[in-house]
C-alpha cells in the first residue's frame, strides 16, 4: 500500500472513531444525569405481615377487609367519619312537611282558645259587674271557676300535644339523617361516624353551664377536615 493510500485509510478510520465514540460519550453523559423513572412496587400477596418491636412481633393480617392485629373483632382498624348534627337537624326540621304539621296544631289551638274566650265573654255578659252582695254571686263565681279550671287543663294538654309532636319530629329527622349517613358510608366505605361540632363554631352561650355543655358537645378537639362528611349527607338529604 502506498503512502498516499495509507494516509487516506488512517484519516478515514480517525473520522469514523470520532464519530462513533463522540456520540457514545454524549449519550452516556445524558443517561448519567437523567432521573430514573419512579418504580411502583407491590408487596405480596401475603397471608400476614410480621412487624418487629421492643415488646415482640406484631402480626398484621386482613380481617374481612380491615387491617387486623388480633383474633378479636375489635382488633381492627376502622375508617372514621363525622357529621355536624347541629347543622343537619335544623335543616331537616325546617322542611315544609314539619312546618305544616306544627301549623295544624297551632291552628287547632287558636280555634279552641277562641271558643274559651267566647265562653268567658258570655259569662261576663250574663252577670255583668256582679258584686259579692249579689245573690247570684256564688253561682257566677262557681261557673267562672269551673270554666277557668277547664281552660287551665286545656292549656296543659295543648302544651303536652305540642311537646309530643316536637319530640316525634326530632326523632323522625334524626332517623332521616341516620339513613342518609348510611348511604354516604356505603359509598365512601366508612365504618364509624361520630357526632361533632366544629371547634371554630361560636358557643352562643349565656351561662357557665351552657358554655360547659358546648365544650362537651365538641367531640373532637383536633381532627382532619377529611373526616367531615356533613356536606355529603346534606346532599343525600336533598338540602
Amino acid at each position: 500500500m502506498g503512502r498516499v493510500e495509507r494516509l487516506f485509510v488512517y484519516s478515514l478510520l480517525a473520522i469514523l472513531l470520532v464519530s462513533v465514540f463522540g456520540r457514545t460519550a454524549d449519550t452516556l453523559g445524558l443517561s448519567a444525569t437523567a432521573e430514573a423513572p419512579a418504580m411502583k412496587e407491590t408487596l405480596g400477596p401475603a397471608d400476614e405481615l410480621l412487624l418487629a418491636g421492643k415488646d415482640g412481633q406484631l402480626t398484621v393480617t386482613n380481617g374481612d377487609g380491615h387491617i387486623a392485629w388480633g383474633e378479636e373483632d375489635t382488633s381492627r382498624a376502622w375508617s372514621v367519619g363525622a357529621v355536624n348534627l347541629s347543622k343537619l337537624m335544623p335543616a331537616v326540621l325546617g322542611r315544609e312537611t314539619f312546618k305544616e304539621e306544627m301549623q295544624e296544631l297551632e291552628d287547632t289551638a287558636r280555634e279552641q282558645n277562641t271558643q274559651f274566650e267566647d265562653q268567658f265573654k258570655a259569662l261576663e255578659d250574663e252577670y255583668g259587674e256582679i258584686t259579692p252582695d249579689d245573690p247570684k254571686f256564688p253561682e257566677a263565681q262557681s261557673r267562672a271557676q269551673a270554666l277557668m279550671a277547664q281552660y287551665n287543663e286545656w292549656q296543659q294538654s295543648t302544651l303536652q300535644i305540642r311537646s309530643k309532636k316536637a319530640a316525634e319530629q326530632v326523632e323522625q329527622a334524626y332517623r332521616e339523617v341516620v339513613d342518609a349517613v348510611a348511604v354516604v358510608c356505603e359509598e365512601q366505605q366508612i365504618d364509624m361516624v361520630y357526632r361533632f361540632i366544629p371547634t371554630e363554631d361560636d358557643f352562643m352561650s349565656q351561662t357557665l353551664e351552657q358554655a360547659q355543655s358546648q365544650i362537651q358537645l365538641r367531640t373532637f378537639v383536633k381532627y382532619p377536615d377529611q373526616v367531615d362528611i356533613t356536606e355529603a349527607v346534606m346532599e343525600e338529604l336533598g338540602l
